[in-house]
């Protein structure tokens, strides 16, 4: 929950207060949309001052082209994993079950034991010192 809501804040006050300096937002309801000219001319009144292509050259706007013309390699961009552990474990805990992980695993080497003959014995996975 507080994973979320720092999300939230960092949106709200970096995120969109940054793009709102860098971007021009063209919005239309459902029946404008459908009007091409009106949108090309729209797009022909704003003055290009904001936004990061300014300081862009040649090579730089070159290998941007080159990026954003493979479809596939801007989806790499977009997509989730479907198994996210900062999200659905939360990353303190993660960190904390990690290491408790290294130091079973580091026990078992130190005894020259199999790793899962020392997991079956004793548990990784504690939450606040109680084994699950």
């Amino acid at each position: 929950s507080a994973y979320l809501q720092d999300i939230e804040n960092a949106y709200k006050k970096t995120f969109l207060p940054e793009m709102s300096e860098k971007c021009e937002v063209l919005q239309y309801s459902a029946r404008e949309a459908q009007d091409s000219k009106k949108a090309v001319e729209d797009i022909e009144y704003l003055k290009f001052d904001k936004g990061p292509w300014l300081k862009q050259d040649n090579r730089t706007l070159y290998h941007l082209r080159l990026l954003v013309q493979d479809k596939f390699e801007v989806l790499n961009y977009t997509s989730i994993p479907i198994f996210l552990p900062e999200v659905t474990i939360g990353a303190h805990q993660t960190d904390r079950v990690l290491h408790q992980f290294r130091e079973v695993f580091q026990e078992s080497e130190a005894k020259r034991l199999d790793v899962e003959e020392v997991c079956w014995k004793k548990t990784p996975l504690k939450d606040q010192g109680e084994e699950v």
